[in-house]
């Protein structure tokens, strides 16, 4: 065997081996790209999942803010209703042709307070206040109806005016009135 011989086997088992080489580095390639897409498809599902639950979760935030909205709207609502109609019997109050069974009871309910303080009513109601309560009627102050006995020193005051009572009557009445109207 000549040297051409050892050189022409040389180069075959050269070929050979470079053919490997690359046929082992197109394999190691296609096998980096299969890993590489692989890990892009489940990267790819996770950030989607990941999308998917925050947007979830915000569709239940943004749900969740829009009824409380809604109840605040629908609460001011039905607070606006309940002045209006406060109000409206504040009004008709106002309007009572007379007061004088009204005025009776209050200082007769109260005669211990009359007999012993001074007692206040509206103008309107001036003439029957003063009649029943005689020596004790002190004057009028700017009410819508009712009395108010003041002690003799001041310190102390019994107030039925209307207002007052419609106060006191709306405070403890008024989960009533609301289920009254919205039921």
């Amino acid at each position: 065997m000549g040297l051409e011989s050892v050189v022409k086997d040389i180069l075959k088992a050269g070929r050979r081996e470079s053919e490997a080489i690359v046929s082992e580095g197109r394999m190691e390639a296609s096998n980096i790209i299969g890993d590489a897409k692989e890990k892009g498809t489940e990267e790819m599902k996770k950030r989607v999942e990941d999308a998917e639950t925050a947007g979830k979760k915000k569709r239940v935030q943004d749900l969740a803010r829009t009824e409380l909205e809604v109840k605040r709207l629908i609460l001011e609502a039905q607070k606006e209703i309940l002045d209006e109609v406060y109000s409206r019997a504040l009004e008709r109050l106002k309007t009572l042709p007379s007061n004088d069974m009204i005025l009776r009871h209050l200082l007769s309910s109260h005669s211990a307070d009359v007999g012993a303080g001074r007692v206040y009513s509206g103008e309107k109601d001036r003439m029957t206040v003063q009649t029943i309560a005689g020596a004790n009627y002190a004057g009028t102050r700017p009410v819508l109806g009712g009395i108010v006995v003041e002690s003799t020193d001041g310190k102390s005051t019994v107030d039925l005016t209307f207002e007052t009572l419609m106060q006191k009557i709306w405070e403890d009445s008024i989960r009533e009135v609301a289920e009254v109207i919205w039921q």
